[in-house]
């Protein structure tokens, strides 16, 4: 039995949603790690901690919104 046009669309759109959610789930590992890392080691009032977690909090709502 041969796939639809459909089911192929959907096939698709599963493994672009699955790439997008583990390349998500990646950046999120990554930030959480830099992160960690200026809290330890960087001086206080690093600007950077401040970009990396307003990047970190765009992440998790857009994670949160995705269906």
């Amino acid at each position: 039995m041969s796939a639809t046009a459909h089911d192929q669309a959907h096939l698709t759109s599963d493994a672009f949603t699955r790439a997008a959610r583990r390349d998500t789930a990646r950046a999120r590992r990554l930030l959480r790690a830099v992160r960690a890392e200026i809290v330890e080691f960087g001086p206080d009032g690093d600007p950077d901690l401040a970009r990396v977690t307003d990047e970190l909090d765009h992440l998790e709502l857009a994670a949160a919104a995705r269906p």
